[in-house]
């Protein structure tokens, strides 16, 4: 018996039928393409095949259940996109640089972002965490969002490490991490904050 001859113990079921997704709502994941190779796997223990039949079965699965995942987190994540709003820029920098101007600027904070779309994400199935790397030139936060199925993608960001004339290294540094953090977070799931940055040097000596 081979692996194309138990493939033939159960017949090819149809496509799924199409779903109606409410708003927020997880896409409906469409399993039988699973449930068709653990009943492979099942009947191969219950004839005593040989193990290298059952290892391919295995290898099968593997590489079936990654490519389920990455399906349903690509599913998962055209929906997010779609129901997720333009996040505004909620808060205003205005502070001294170190060559003696005033940057001046607005800004969504990563804890308004997560306020207005930590819920979306979370219905819909994904989960996400933070990793920094400290190096020569700056600090680099890595953004990884994993779906249910755990399929994961990461986005990151380096920022350098700049300062301004009033803050002191480890505030330069905590503040850099935050900004490594919010730009990686925007990149892992695609968010653009509304308005334009309002970035520019004023009252330069």
């Amino acid at each position: 018996t081979t692996t194309s001859e138990l493939a033939k113990t159960e017949p090819v079921e149809g496509a799924a039928p199409t779903a109606i997704m409410v708003a927020g709502e997880r896409p409906a994941i469409d399993r039988s393409r699973m449930d068709r190779i653990e009943t492979m796997l099942q009947t191969a223990l219950d004839k005593g095949l040989t193990m290298d039949i059952l290892q391919k079965l295995l290898d099968m699965r593997k590489e079936l259940r990654a490519e389920v995942a990455e399906e349903a987190y690509n599913e998962a994540f055209a929906a997010f996109q779609a129901q997720c709003p333009v996040i505004r820029k909620d808060k205003k920098a205005d502070f001294e640089t170190s060559t003696g101007g005033r940057m001046t600027y607005t800004y969504a904070p990563i804890e308004s972002m997560i306020e207005q779309v930590g819920g979306l994400l979370g219905r819909l199935g994904f989960s996400y965490n933070f990793t920094t790397e400290t190096l020569p030139t700056g600090i680099k936060a890595y953004c990884h969002m994993t779906h249910v199925l755990g399929h994961t993608k990461t986005g990151d960001f380096t920022a350098d490490v700049s300062g301004t004339r009033s803050m002191s290294n480890a505030q330069i540094t905590a503040s850099k991490e935050t900004f490594a953090k919010r730009k990686a977070f925007c990149n892992v799931t695609g968010i653009v904050t509304g308005d334009e940055d309002n970035d520019g040097l004023k009252g330069r000596d």
